[in-house]
């Protein structure tokens, strides 16, 4: 019996030294995969901040960058009337101004585009600075709208009439329709506008 006893022994140490072979080997593996796992954590992260902060630098380089320019806002002259127009053209002949005539609606698309494309650019702002801008709303299209459009040969807007400083019209310059910030500065250059 001893001997089968210590056969049995022998089996049992051999089967738990196997057991504990797996479970070190299991172990090691899992602590390897976790170890894995959490260095691809920590580097998601370390993107994930790396790029919060790309994001936030960009985003205050833009903000830095817009509070550094100037706006380019054009300032109009709001004119309602035949009367109020001629006032104002007048005023700039006294001054020896240009005068440039917009005629805009709040629901014509090109006057917007013009607003925002030609009058918004830079270089056009900056010369339109030494022009009065006079902008009769024909929005509502009113007896007082249509007298104005009579009263200068209008269809309706997008017009544009340039008006020299004697107080005559220049129809050669005469913008209907869209033009681009290049035509239109053509076209001051052409009157001799600076």
């Amino acid at each position: 019996m001893h001997a089968n006893h210590l056969q049995e022994l022998s089996l049992f140490v051999h089967r738990i030294g196997r057991a504990v072979l797996v479970l070190c080997c299991l172990s090691l593996g899992s602590a390897w995969i976790l170890s894995i796992a959490v260095g691809l954590i920590a580097w998601a992260q370390a993107v994930a901040a790396r790029q919060q902060l790309a994001w936030a630098l960009r985003s205050g380089a833009v903000f830095a960058g817009l509070w550094s320019v100037e706006a380019t806002r054009t300032t109009y002259v709001h004119a309602k009337s035949v009367a109020d127009v001629d006032a104002r053209v007048a005023e700039a002949a006294m001054r020896g101004e240009w005068t440039l005539i917009d005629f805009y609606a709040d629901w014509c698309v090109s006057c917007h585009v013009i607003e925002r494309n030609v009058f918004g650019d830079p270089a056009v702002a900056a010369r339109l600075a030494c022009m009065q801008i006079v902008r009769p709303d024909v929005t509502r299209n009113d007896v007082a709208d249509q007298a104005l459009l009579e009263r200068w040969n209008v269809m309706g807007p997008t017009t544009l009439i340039t008006v020299e400083p004697d107080g005559t019209e220049r129809r050669d310059l005469r913008v209907v329709g869209e033009i681009g910030a290049r035509g239109f500065l053509e076209r001051l250059d052409a009157a001799g506008v600076s």
